[in-house]
């Protein structure tokens, strides 16, 4: 795994993508329940993932599991050997570095305008 270190620590920042509700429980959702939905189902697999790591023996080998978003992803400091472990994680669909997340936030259009 080519994570981003974090530090002279050993540490590795990573972000571990959650699974995600089923697309036919949320598509009849307003944006609000969808919204709750996604960030309870984020929420309930971070808690599922600390319980995990703590009953491996590794939750001493992570910094940080950071707080969950709407879009299934968490970002963890750990070890690198945690890292790599947090692929065979229930709920987790990936593990990659943190960098390779991208968010493409759509601008608004710039208009011109002429001043006479």
């Amino acid at each position: 795994m080519s994570a981003k270190s974090a530090g002279s620590s050993g540490m590795v920042k990573v972000a571990v993508t959650l699974e995600r509700p089923p697309s036919d429980e949320l598509q009849h959702m307003s944006r609000a329940e969808k919204h709750r939905a996604l960030r309870e189902n984020s929420a309930r697999l971070r808690q599922h993932l600390i319980s995990w790591l703590d009953e491996r023996g590794m939750a001493g080998e992570v910094a940080r599991v950071g707080e969950p978003t709407i879009f299934n992803t968490l970002f963890v400091v750990a070890t690198r050997r945690v890292a790599e472990q947090l692929r065979r994680a229930p709920g987790v669909t990936s593990v990659g570095p943190e960098d390779a997340v991208a968010v493409d936030i759509p601008r608004p259009a710039r208009r011109s305008v002429r001043l006479r």
